[in-house]
């Protein structure tokens, strides 16, 4: 009788597969309202030139219907510094200047080839 309880537990467990329907290229605009418990979402940002070497990680995590924001920062250039920012809450503000939803609408604006129209 054990042995079928154990057989069942462990077809539900395998049987229920959960999949997000978070969607990065559609939601990226509103990320943090959009992304699923679970979820996760990481920026790498590579701003090394000629001889300074540098790169940042921002990881954002959905837990228990709150974003939090993780960051690493290092530096491999003359002296090699690393930086790390403990997990906290990320809260996003709809004009807010500092958020990561407003940067990336402002990169889609900015980010346009110039044509000369004549």
């Amino acid at each position: 009788m054990k042995v079928v309880i154990s057989l069942f537990f462990l077809s539900l467990l395998f049987s229920c597969k959960y999949e997000s329907k978070f969607d990065l290229e559609k939601d990226l605009y509103r990320f943090s309202e959009k992304m699923e418990n679970g979820d996760t979402v990481e920026v790498n940002i590579d701003y090394s030139a000629c001889m300074y070497a540098a790169h940042e990680v921002f990881t954002f995590i959905k837990q228990n219907d709150t974003v939090f924001l993780k960051a690493h920062s290092e530096i491999n250039s003359f002296e090699n510094r690393k930086q790390d920012i403990q997990k906290r809450v990320y809260n996003f503000q709809i004009l807010g200047q500092l958020s990561f939803e407003n940067y990336f609408k402002y990169l889609k604006k900015e980010d346009k080839p110039k044509t000369d129209i004549h």
